[in-house]
């Protein structure tokens, strides 16, 4: 092979391990679950339990169980004239509708909301976010046992993991 080949194919060998890495950006520790019919996934610490609810609901509890429940769903829009970015419009007509501030953050538009109410008897706060992104809207929802609002359990999950598990969301 004459020698100016290589200099064309050196730097494509060295540079394609680089072209080969993965594109995976779940934290170390993280397992990854899929939403709706798998369209979406979402990434949370490995050690929670998951189980499942009507209406393809996924619903994933810290392993020390602190009081606080996180609840998705997916609402996926696909189709023929659907905007591509038909799920940040969505959630900006909500803010809108309801007069909340929206957050951008990474390709992604979202609005939280709260609530009280009673489960079973007992005390809670509920907080909702609706991200939406490209053609997707995740509702997600943190269930939270009034009493144990202020543990640090708690606080960790809502300060914490739930804006990694936010920025974790990702069409597959």
């Amino acid at each position: 092979m004459p020698r100016n080949c290589w200099s064309a194919i050196l730097p494509l060998v060295c540079l394609l391990p680089l072209a080969c890495q993965s594109r995976d950006t779940t934290p170390a520790g993280w397992k990854t679950h899929p939403l709706g019919k798998g369209q979406v996934i979402v990434a949370v610490p490995a050690d929670y339990r998951e189980s499942t609810e009507p209406d393809e609901t996924l619903v994933l509890t810290p392993a020390n169980d602190p009081g606080v429940t996180l609840r998705f769903n997916l609402h996926y829009l696909e189709g023929q004239g659907v905007p591509a970015d038909v799920g940040v419009q969505f959630v900006r007509d909500q803010a809108k509708k309801k007069n909340l501030s929206v957050t951008e953050k990474g390709g992604k538009v979202l609005m939280t909301e709260t609530n009280t109410g009673d489960e079973k008897g007992v005390k809670v706060e509920r907080r909702f976010w609706q991200i939406g992104f490209q053609n997707a809207v995740v509702v997600m929802s943190a269930t939270v046992i009034a009493s144990k609002k202020d543990d640090a359990a708690v606080k960790e999950c809502l300060e914490k993991t739930v804006p990694a598990v936010i920025d974790s969301l990702k069409k597959r």
